[in-house]
């Protein structure tokens, strides 16, 4: 019997204390939530290393007048102003005057008009020889009398060229005196050649035969053969050996 009451004793002290701590004097549905506190952050070691800063190369350094001057802004280049040669610039301009021109045309300059009178004869006779060619197929005597006229203007034109115009030369070399002398014989020549043929024109424009006309157009074509090898050396002369260029070679007697 006292065993019985020894259990029933130790059961009520065992499920005092439990019944205590697992409720509270507040219903179930009336307990406040509880907040949870907050947690401080832990303060940090004093032994942490501080951050490791870069050293900078001393060889990659700049110093502060560079950077600005590298950082500086470009300034805009400013246009290029392009002179204006339209309007009235063009039209008073000196380069067309009638001054200028007048002035261009003089031959004070030209040590010699040789070269100018040339071009007579090497024009005139090959016309010469192109309308007698015609006249022999053409029954005009038209072309007779031009193969005639342009023969003596070639005629004439050499020998102002030959003789009034003929430049002076002094201090030639060996090769630029045989030249010359080349030139000069094929000049004579052509002038020989011209005179014989302006007078078998006359015949021609007296007798218009065949023949005639023949002789004319052999002859014309000597003429014309010789006054190309002329102006051939003449060019050598001017081009080749410098001769009469700015006036050099040339005398004045």
């Amino acid at each position: 019997m006292a065993k019985h009451h020894c259990l029933v004793l130790l059961c009520c002290l065992v499920g005092l204390p439990t019944n205590t701590v697992a409720h509270d004097k507040a219903p179930h549905g009336d307990q406040p939530a509880q907040v949870p506190k907050s947690v401080a952050p832990s303060a940090a070691p004093r032994s942490a290393e501080p951050a490791h800063v870069p050293i900078p190369d001393s060889s990659q350094a700049h110093t502060k007048s560079e950077i600005d001057t590298a950082h500086a802004p470009v300034p805009a280049s400013e246009p290029r102003q392009v002179p204006d040669t339209t309007g009235k610039q063009m039209n008073t301009g000196t380069i067309l005057s009638i001054e200028t021109v007048i002035r261009d045309l003089s031959f004070s300059e030209f040590p010699t008009l040789h070269p100018l009178v040339v071009h007579v004869p090497v024009t005139f006779i090959p016309l010469a020889f192109l309308f007698a060619l015609i006249s022999l197929f053409v029954m005009q005597r038209a072309f007779v009398w031009l193969a005639f006229a342009f023969t003596l203007g070639g005629l004439g034109g050499g020998l102002v060229a030959a003789f009034p115009m003929h430049p002076h030369t002094a201090g030639l070399s060996t090769a630029a005196s045989a030249t010359l002398q080349k030139h000069d014989f094929f000049a004579y020549g052509t002038l020989w050649l011209a005179l014989v043929a302006v007078f078998v024109a006359l015949v021609c424009l007296w007798k218009p035969a065949r023949l005639s006309k023949l002789c004319l157009i052999l002859v014309l074509m000597l003429a014309g053969g010789s006054v190309s090898i002329t102006g051939h050396y003449g060019g050598t002369l001017a081009y080749v050996h410098g001769i009469g260029v700015q006036g050099q070679y040339l005398s004045s007697h």
